[in-house]
């Protein structure tokens, strides 16, 4: 499940559940969803100050775990993406980019930029 507001007349489009993002500590698969305004990369909010988790993983409760935005950017922010190496960078307007691999995340952007 996903913990996501959404925007008016903001329209999913695309969802996979396999981007493998690249960051300063390593890789992650998260979740990649496209809608007719963004582009998002969800994941698992931290057990870190989560009560709700630590009941959770205690066996106390149980409760439906949901993927939170960790990235958001305006279909119209992006300036392009490249191929670099085994992984595809999209580069956005202001020069900061996101690394990602997922063919079907790319693909899709690439159609819509």
């Amino acid at each position: 499940m996903y913990d996501i507001k959404f925007f008016d007349d903001e329209k999913i489009e695309l969802i996979s559940d396999n981007t493998l993002v690249y960051t300063n500590d390593g890789e992650k698969i998260c979740s990649g969803i496209i809608t007719n305004k963004r582009f998002l990369i969800l994941d698992y909010s931290s057990g870190v100050h989560n009560s709700m988790e630590d009941l959770r993983i205690s066996g106390k409760i149980t409760y439906i775990r949901k993927k939170e935005i960790i990235f958001s950017i305006f279909l119209s922010d992006i300036d392009k993406i490249i191929k670099d190496g085994e992984f595809d960078k999209i580069i956005f307007k202001n020069g900061e980019y996101v690394l990602i691999n997922d063919s079907e995340i790319v693909l899709y952007l690439r159609n819509k930029i």
